[in-house]
């Protein structure tokens, strides 16, 4: 986006002039900031393995039958049939679909999605900052680029950076529809396109679709409202081709019990949703600060969750600040509201879902990070605390991600003694010595399907006579052994030993093994017996 002050134009609607005084500032600022950005995600894009998360590995495996023409469809092995798993919407499959067609067999360019994503989200949150000032879009822009939690996810195949960026984007672009001048069918077009994509990627995506349609009903432009109702309910007609959803139009069967089936009763209910939005209130701090967690809890102890609720009051309390003043400088400035509405929908559909928030689920806070602080920034009570604010954000941030390039993930993952397990392990191996479709017997078979780049079986729990019949019946040829993906790392677990102990005790020895990660493979007899 170009700082020179002559060329102010923007799909994302106008931004203030950057002053020519501090335009030099702004851009060593914004060289500096994109630099660091960069640096950071290089040194922690392959902290955690593709497959790890599970999730992950979903996303993998419907990109790759999306690029071959089959559908957003998942299929481990012949055991279990292609189908679409419900849980996952085919967005963000979609994204990754050209990366699948373009490396079959690889998934390092898949990254590619994420970090492009967050490049646009960080470009999308100094748009957003313009709107006040050059000093501001530097500022949010460093503590959204910066953000530890944006630079740990661009680097994961997972949806919720491109799902902020492309929210983001719908609803800054939607700004141009909510104010008085006549929109034009393109940015109908573009909106409609975002907000249909943002529901496709995530189910929280309904928030964006619902703030645009609030806010034009807020200003009675009814037809606007309308338009992009209906434009963007027919952007989910897609799910009503064959395999692209699992049996509902939207809302799949998972979500339907995590949304709608808890807590029936309504006063159970409110008081499951005061409880969830207490917690998110609490990662508030972790999301905007984030120096909680980690060595900081270990140290503190029970005063560090004492210390992280004050910070997050206090943040609470400047961002309301902001948006309040917000909207007394501007009234008719159409991008708080929006903004709020989306803020207000997101947590409420947050707060209604089953589970509770941790901190792992601060991600789900992250589409809102830039808005956050343009909020704050306006709600500071004078520069010096703007200042305080600002220097405290980007000190936790740098000293999160140092910590982390410092102590890996992974590594940390494993001297703890938990996760994270590679599902890869034993991949080379198997290109070396299996043929593609050879059919592998194994624990947690779509992950080890994704990594192995083979066929996968699920293993069951240790009996050797069904074990044979299964392998028979679908055709295996190898078995893997390898520590669970929810269990300690380099060490199998109960039901892995246990496999261990009977193989053994039947003679079987393994063709290939690597005792350090404790994996084996041991090829099955023919026929399965």
């Amino acid at each position: 986006m170009p700082l020179n002050p002559r060329f102010r134009s923007s799909p994302f609607g106008p931004g203030r002039p950057l002053d020519p005084r501090t335009l030099g500032g702004v851009r060593r600022g914004l060289t500096v900031v994109l630099v660091a950005f960069a640096v950071l995600v290089a040194l922690r894009l392959d902290e955690t393995p593709i497959g790890s998360l599970t999730d992950d590995a979903y996303y993998v495996a419907m990109a790759r039958s999306l690029a071959a023409g089959h559908g957003p469809v998942v299929q481990a092995g012949p055991d279990v049939p292609a189908a679409n798993p419900g849980l996952f919407p085919p967005g963000y499959p979609l994204l990754l679909a050209p990366m699948a067609f373009a490396q079959p067999h690889g998934l390092d360019l898949l990254k590619l999605v994420g970090v492009l994503a967050s490049l646009a989200f960080v470009g999308l949150a100094w748009r957003l900052g313009r709107h006040d000032d050059s000093t501001h879009s530097v500022l949010i822009l460093a503590c959204v680029a910066l953000n530890p939690w944006l630079v740990a996810w661009a680097g994961r195949v997972t949806s919720d950076v491109a799902f902020a960026a492309i929210a983001l984007g719908a609803l800054l672009l939607g700004r141009g529809l909510v104010d008085g001048r006549a929109p034009s069918p393109r940015r109908y077009a573009a909106v409609i396109v975002l907000a249909g994509l943002a529901m496709l990627t995530r189910t929280i995506g309904l928030a964006v679709l619902l703030a645009l349609v609030a806010s034009l009903a807020g200003r009675r432009r009814w037809v606007r409202a309308g338009v992009v109702l209906a434009g963007t309910a027919a952007t989910q007609l897609v799910l009503l081709l064959p395999g692209w959803s699992a049996g509902a139009l939207w809302l799949g069967d998972g979500y339907r019990a995590q949304v709608l089936a808890h807590h029936a009763g309504f006063g159970a209910r409110a008081a499951f949703m005061g409880h969830n939005l207490l917690g998110y209130a609490q990662e508030l701090a972790v999301l905007m600060i984030p120096a909680f967690g980690g060595p900081l809890s270990a140290r503190l102890g029970a005063a560090a969750v004492w210390l992280q609720g004050a910070v997050a009051l206090a943040l609470l309390v400047v961002i309301a600040v902001g948006a309040a003043r917000r909207r007394q400088d501007d009234p008719d400035d159409a991008t708080s509201p929006l903004l709020l509405w989306y803020a207000g929908f997101t947590l409420l559909a947050l707060a209604n879902f089953e589970g509770w928030p941790s901190g792992v689920q601060t991600r789900l806070l992250l589409p809102l990070l830039p808005a956050l602080w343009w909020w704050a920034l306006r709600g500071a009570p004078g520069p010096g605390a703007r200042a305080v604010l600002v220097i405290a954000a980007l000190l936790a941030c740098l000293g999160h991600n140092a910590w982390r390039v410092a102590r890996p993930l992974e590594e940390a993952s494993a001297h703890a003694g938990h996760g994270f397990v590679d599902p890869g392990d034993g991949a080379d191996w198997f290109a070396a010595n299996t043929a593609p479709g050879d059919v592998v017997m194994a624990q947690e078979p779509l992950p080890r399907h994704v990594r192995l780049d083979r066929p996968v079986v699920a293993l069951g729990e240790p009996d050797l006579a069904r074990m044979q019949a299964r392998a028979a019946t679908h055709g295996a040829r190898w078995l893997l052994l390898a520590p669970s993906l929810e269990g300690p790392p380099r060490r199998l677990d109960d039901e892995g030993e246990r496999w261990h102990s009977l193989l053994a005790g039947a003679g079987w020895t393994p063709a290939w093994q690597d005792p350090a990660l404790a994996i084996s493979v041991y090829r099955l007899p023919p026929g399965g017996n």
